[in-house]
């Protein structure tokens, strides 16, 4: 019987630092063969050199998405990209799951699966696999890993991204899935708050732990990872991250920031017992403030080439 939920998997690259071909094909050939029916598999490729490009497509192109994006941005800016851009050619998919380029599957083909089961429940719209390497489960006072039990995320709290399953509910409000007004630090610090404005919650799945080496294309290739500022006031086209930590409506809809730090602490009465934003307005402050606005970065300006077939050859 095919699995019911679609998902489209999302194979982030980026080699302004150096090539790092024959790891992304290692990859690759284990995510296609998952043992799961209904998804489809992408490459979302930034500044990749012409050799990874002609061997990716000789070797991909009637398997795989492959999104060539030619110029320097942020991941979270080209996955959301990659992710518009499959969806323009193949329409929307149940979920999206963002894979760090080193982050490999190895023998864990079921790991599609294990997502599907949590998402399939309606209860989530965030659903993360651990890692071996750069969990940052210390935030939960853990220094290990979560065995035999799921872990449901608590507002404010967050973990490193490395690989997560987003919801199309969560596409669908947010029109981009990784908020993109950051350059590098901080990005999961929203997460919790993302998902609770949805009336749904984030889950770390129990037991399965992937191979993960760290850094494989650069920390933030291309950008410097802590900025001129502050580590966590590292924003896209020289926005200011006090204008929501001082915004006192920010606060009054309950919104949190990087509270490891204690940057910006949620107020824990804006969250009812479930988890869940008890301010409707929360969804669209975050919609408007935590992703970039097209007067400041106009996605359909980005230049790119998106194969899969000919038929969807295209680009721009």
């Amino acid at each position: 019987m095919s699995n019911k939920l679609k998902y489209l998997v999302v194979f982030n690259t980026c080699e302004l630092k150096g090539s790092n071909l024959d790891w992304y094909i290692e990859c690759l050939d284990n995510l296609l063969d998952a043992d799961y029916e209904n998804f489809d598999l992408a490459v979302s490729g930034c500044m990749l050199t012409d050799n990874t490009k002609k061997v990716l497509k000789e070797k991909y192109r009637d398997k795989i998405f492959l999104n060539f994006i030619d110029c320097r941005l942020p991941v979270n800016i080209t996955f959301n990209h990659t992710v518009n851009k499959v969806i323009e050619h193949a329409g929307r998919y149940d979920g999206y799951v963002y894979f760090d380029s080193g982050v490999n599957i190895n023998d864990n083909k079921h790991y599609l699966k294990e997502i599907d089961e949590r998402f399939s429940t309606g209860k989530y719209e965030m659903v993360s696999l651990q890692t071996d390497t750069d969990t940052g489960f210390w935030i939960f006072g853990l220094h290990g890993y979560f065995y035999d039990h799921d872990y449901v995320v608590p507002v404010g709290k967050a973990c490193n991204l490395h690989v997560t399953c987003f919801g199309d509910k969560l596409l669908q409000q947010y029109r981009k899935i990784l908020p993109d007004i950051f350059l590098a630090y901080c990005t999961e610090s929203v997460f919790s708050f993302m998902t609770a404005a949805l009336e749904s919650r984030w889950i770390i799945i129990k037991d399965l732990i992937l191979e993960h080496k760290k850094s494989v294309d650069g920390a933030s290739a291309g950008f410097d990872h802590t900025g001129p500022k502050e580590p966590w006031n590292n924003l896209y086209g020289g926005l200011d991250m006090l204008d929501i930590i001082k915004d006192p409506y920010a606060h009054s809809l309950g919104l949190g920031y990087e509270e490891c730090h204690n940057i910006m602490p949620h107020n824990p009465e804006k969250f009812c017992d479930r988890g869940f934003a008890k301010e409707p307005e929360l969804k669209n402050y975050i919609r408007d403030k935590l992703f970039l606005q097209d007067d400041i970065l106009n996605y359909s300006h980005i230049p790119y080439e998106i194969y899969y077939e000919d038929k969807l050859n295209n680009s721009n």
